[in-house]
């Protein structure tokens, strides 16, 4: 998962620009849905340093499945990389082919790459071009309305990646 590391730190370079050029120009209310943005692709950094360390402690190359901490599968197929919680469901799923990062519980999905910051909430799609600031700022209340299970998908999987990376033993 170190490519997909390099995916999420361009899209979080890219939305600083643009973070950097909004505060500027538009009111804090405006703002706060860039701080949502840049905050969630932290996060998803942090997911993914962790996730590649248990990548590493699993001994997997190529293709297979090997079973962490209980409720954890990491899937390795030769068109993507994943790691799948069972109860509560969760996965972190990197496409190699797209360069694509998704994350999801049973409610919320994150997909990000080429540029773009998908949020799907229950079927609702919402896509954010990094690049373009009216893109997020006619979005804007969308994103804050959404904040709160952006962060409960986030902070869950943080919280259990890091549970099963002390279980395992890897320096986090």
């Amino acid at each position: 998962m170190s490519k997909a590391r390099k995916v999420s730190e361009a899209l979080l370079d890219q939305l600083e620009k643009v973070r950097e050029e909004a505060f500027k120009k538009y009111p804090q209310r405006i703002v706060v849905a860039f701080d949502i943005l840049a905050e969630s692709l932290i996060k998803i950094e942090r997911i993914l340093e962790i996730s590649e360390g248990l990548e590493k402690a699993t001994g997997l190359s190529g293709k297979g499945i090997k079973r962490l901490c209980g409720n954890w599968l990491y899937v390795f197929g030769s068109e993507a990389v994943s790691l799948y919680r069972l109860k509560p469901v969760q996965s972190v799923t990197y496409l190699r082919a797209d360069d694509v990062i998704r994350l999801a519980n049973d409610t919320m999905k994150i997909k990000i790459g080429n540029n773009k910051i998908t949020l799907i909430y229950r079927g609702y799609e919402i896509e954010l071009n990094v690049s373009k600031i009216d893109d997020i700022v006619t979005k804007a209340d969308l994103i804050k309305s959404l904040a709160p299970y952006i962060s409960d998908l986030l902070d869950s999987l943080l919280y259990r990646l890091i549970l099963c990376g002390k279980a395992s033993g890897i320096q986090i």
